[in-house]
């Protein structure tokens, strides 16, 4: 039993390449397994670096692939940045121009009210409106010609 102690288990790849040693002169075999051995070792050794390697490769793919998510995060932070600061220009240019314009005054400049000096109010606008002819005929959907509502249409109608 302390004998099985002892005894180092061999990997499978080392045991298959292991029982070519039956078949060899007893003379040669120390030689021979030496070189499996030592070629297993090796194989062993280039198995780790080149896992290694790779190891190495993915972490410098996925630092890479964090470094530009970050890069593109500060791009699209930086964009709302400057599209936030248009838009405050731009509001600030808006209400610029109101307040010169002398804000909801300058709406109502064409409906005006004059008081003349007899009391009586007069619109400052004309307002075109179609002959009292076109409108009946509208009022009980009768066919009209487009020109009478045009301003050459309505400015013959009165």
């Amino acid at each position: 039993m302390s004998n099985n102690n002892n005894i180092v288990p061999v990997p499978l790849e080392l045991a298959a390449s292991l029982r070519i040693l039956e078949r060899l002169p007893a003379r040669d075999r120390p030689g021979v397994e030496a070189a499996i051995r030592a070629q297993y070792e090796a194989d062993q050794e280039e198995a780790q670096a080149q896992a290694a390697r790779a190891a190495e490769e993915e972490e410098e793919r996925f630092q890479a692939e964090e470094a530009a998510a970050e890069q593109e995060a500060q791009r699209q932070l930086a964009a709302m940045r400057e599209q936030e600061a248009h838009l405050a220009a731009a509001k600030n240019l808006v209400d610029l121009v109101k307040t010169q314009d002398g804000g909801p005054e300058a709406k109502d400049k064409g409906k005006k009210v004059l008081q003349n000096d007899d009391l009586e109010n007069t619109l400052d606008l004309l307002v075109a409106i179609p002959s009292q002819k076109i409108r009946d005929k509208i009022r009980v959907c009768d066919y009209i010609d487009l020109w009478h509502l045009t301003a050459e249409g309505m400015a013959a109608a009165t």
